[in-house]
């Protein structure tokens, strides 16, 4: 829808990104300061390190009608982000739990990466993508550091022709499956 408003103009994709946009925004609470990713029984208030790619919507969308509290929403759950998601070596979190009431985090975990601590290379990609677009909305020099990091990091981890391994830590590299989207959307990142 984006891509069609940017192409056409058509109010009717402007409206459909508002609307998305507010969707997205009734997942935020003040209290956590991060959009809850969805309702797994497994955790209270999972925060997703893929969201990052979706706080482009809630930027946009406060620029362009919607909410101008989208945008700091946006800004808070990526400054968030950085404090809870990233590792010191530059490799993410998939999932933190948070408790809904205090909104201190208690868990850290995975979905879709090896396990817990292990660096999932589209998680990876995905938050590098986020903070270079957040940092393209705020110019927040956190943002452009924490996008540096996840690049040295992601780019650190390639094989020698450049196609990522699926998750970073797998002890069967090479003999592991490969992940081209996580390539597309670093390579994204790297771009913007």
């Amino acid at each position: 829808f984006g891509n069609g408003y940017l192409l056409t103009g058509d109010e009717h994709y402007r409206r459909v990104l508002i609307e998305s946009a507010r969707s997205l925004a009734s997942r935020y609470s003040e209290t956590v300061g991060f959009i809850k990713a969805n309702d797994m029984d497994r955790w209270s208030f999972p925060v997703l390190i893929d969201t990052m790619v979706n706080l482009r919507l809630l930027f946009w969308a406060a620029e362009n009608g919607g909410e101008p509290e989208w945008s700091e929403m946006a800004e808070t759950h990526a400054l968030n982000t950085i404090r809870e998601h990233i590792r010191a070596d530059g490799t993410t979190v998939q999932v933190v739990d948070y408790d809904p009431a205090t909104g201190k985090a208690i868990a850290h975990d995975t979905l879709c990466g090896l396990n817990k601590d292990s660096a999932w290379a589209r998680g990876q990609g995905q938050a590098l993508y986020g903070f270079a677009m957040a940092y393209e909305y705020t110019q927040n020099p956190a943002f452009l550091a924490a996008a540096r990091k996840l690049a040295d990091s992601f780019i650190g981890n390639l094989p020698d022709d450049h196609v990522p391994f699926w998750d970073f830590s797998d002890p069967k590299i090479p003999d592991t499956i490969r992940d081209t989207s996580a390539a597309s959307i670093a390579a994204a990142g790297l771009f913007e």
